[in-house]
């Protein structure tokens, strides 16, 4: 890591200002936080001993990582109820299942792990989805968000330095891909210094027609996370079998999944085929993190026991893709313990890929949160409205589509096409344009139920989207931050006029204002909204 700020890391507080329904009264201030503790707790960690010094290594001897563990962490007390419903479905599910395997890859030197299995389970879901073996390049999503190589969203970090889950996500989700491996070759392993890797057309991603971005096959339009079972939780050990119950069904409905552990070959077999990382009695799990990610394909439930170096309580593991090539492990794969700490751990799958011609060819996106959901910030409420104002490009289009990031599991989320006035103010909810309930946090492209022209004449040149999210829980609003501490998202810029957020009804409050006070931060500030649009020329 480089270019980290050496200096302490201070709590970000927030006022947000907000008016509905009565707009000429003044308005009330809500007093939200985004503190050191709703950021990822080993991300904070990892932070603090890079800027000591303290540099992670993306190795360990011949084995190369990459992983950084992500800003946000995602979380759940499974309920007794939950665990109930489940526990009468466990018969449904076979005790040795392997999903959609497609072939090992190798990152080779380089800390890109992040990518290669985001890669596979890419790979996975599109070989489900429509019966095509394809091969997706991960090189392509390390160049572009290698440092310096994409024209208007450059990651501030080397490819060398690893990479965390919301990358490859914000990567997927702004329509930079996929793109396989016949675009940009993949020859089984990473080599900076081999050109044709680097040389892949830089393309503009603002406001894009997306029939430009002609690389592309498939576009990601569901990418869900299933929450960690919470460690604070009276019901630990069920809640985390329910967990892994939730990422078997997501392996079974979508191929494979995303994943992350602990690497240390302390706790690797002889023969690299099993591995169960357990914490020793001078380490708790508080004192480590992860360091690898990988791609979780199968599980055999009659695993035994005696495969592993340091031996679990009961049989079971997991099937794992590697991406240190085929020939370790077992031809590239390995069992994980499900009783390693971290077995299913930051699991995500993608739930929904589209064919990018059948779907996408004519389409625009509309963006301006290139980095993706990088924070949850509490909100204090469980019913929030977020709106995003965009500049329409043509005199005539339909909106179609609109994608959004989810912060919390089980949200209830309501789309409606602002009402603006003169002055580009939103007046008014507008109609309603569709609906869509989320079990998890997540990207998701919403197709509307209800399509609007959109004419530059009738809507001042802009148009407003705005999602009302309702939850039994705390809303937690999901955004793009600019991190001073974390160099790799200091190019995220927020504009004036563009990202507003109500709560309570009582009125719209533009987050440029709040968050861009001189005295209002020290670390970060939120520069966009996760909300995306797709329209279609007319």
């Amino acid at each position: 890591m480089k270019k980290f700020l050496n200096k302490s890391v201070c709590i970000l507080s927030l006022f947000f200002i907000c008016f509905w329904g009565i707009f000429n009264v003044p308005v009330q201030a809500y007093d939200l936080k985004l503190n050191l503790e709703n950021l990822n707790p080993k991300f904070a960690e990892y932070i603090k001993n890079a800027e000591d010094g303290k540099i992670t290594p993306t190795n360990k001897g011949d084995q190369f990582f990459g992983l950084m563990p992500s800003i946000m962490e995602f979380k759940k007390d499974y309920k007794d109820e939950s665990l109930t419903n489940s526990q009468q479905n466990v018969s449904s599910l076979p005790a040795k299942y392997m999903g959609v395997l497609t072939p090992v890859k190798n990152q080779g030197s380089y800390g890109s792990c992040w990518a290669c299995a985001f890669a596979s389970v890419a790979e996975s879901s599109i070989l489900k989805s429509f019966g095509e073996l394809v091969a997706v390049s991960p090189v392509n999503m390390v160049y572009n968000l290698n440092c310096g190589t994409s024209l208007n969203n450059p990651y501030a970090f080397d490819a060398d330095e690893g990479g965390t889950n919301n990358m490859a996500i914000a990567y997927f989700a702004s329509g930079r891909g996929t793109v396989l491996e016949d675009i940009d070759e993949y020859d089984k392993s990473f080599d900076k210094s081999y050109d044709k890797h680097w040389n892949v057309k830089k393309r503009q991603f603002v406001d894009t027609k997306l029939k430009s971005l002609n690389d592309l096959s498939y576009y990601v339009t569901g990418m869900s996370f299933i929450p960690n079972a919470d460690i604070y939780s009276d019901n630990y050990e069920q809640s985390k079998a329910e967990h892994l119950r939730k990422v078997k069904r997501a392996i079974m409905n979508y191929g494979s999944v995303w994943s992350t552990f602990c690497y240390d070959p302390e706790y690797i077999s002889g023969d690299e085929k099993s591995y169960c990382f357990k914490c020793s009695d001078e380490k708790s799990l508080f004192d480590v993190y992860t360091n690898h990610a990988i791609s979780i394909v199968g599980w055999d439930d009659n695993y035994s026991r005696m495969n592993f170096k340091h031996r679990p309580k009961k049989d079971g593991a997991f099937i794992i893709k590697n991406s240190w090539g085929e020939d370790w492990g077992d031809n590239g794969l390995f069992y994980m313990s499900y009783e390693d700490v971290f077995a299913g751990n930051d699991a995500m799958a993608i739930t929904k890929v589209d064919d990018f011609k059948d779907k996408y060819l004519l389409n625009r996106i509309y963006q301006k949160d290139y980095f993706g959901m990088q924070g949850g910030i509490p909100t204090g409420e469980n019913e929030v409205f977020e709106a995003k104002i965009f500049n329409l490009r043509d005199n005539h289009e339909k909106l179609t589509d609109i994608g959004v990031f989810i912060a919390n599991s089980e949200v209830n989320c309501e789309f409606y096409l602002g009402e603006l006035d003169s002055e580009n103010k939103i007046v008014g909810l507008g109609d309603q344009i569709g609906e869509q309930y989320f079990e998890f946090p997540g990207y998701y492209v919403v197709p509307l139920e209800n399509v609007k022209k959109l004419e530059k004449e009738k809507n001042n040149g802009k148009f407003a989207i705005i999602v009302k999210m309702t939850s039994d829980e705390e809303i937690l609003l999901p955004v793009e931050i600019n991190c001073a501490f974390w160099c790799a998202t200091s190019k995220a810029e927020g504009h004036e006029n563009e990202n507003f957020i109500n709560m309570r009804g009582e009125g719209w409050e533009d987050i440029y204002d709040t968050f861009n006070e001189e005295d209002s931060y020290d670390f970060s500030h939120v520069t966009n909204l996760n909300i995306k649009a797709f329209t279609d020329l007319i």
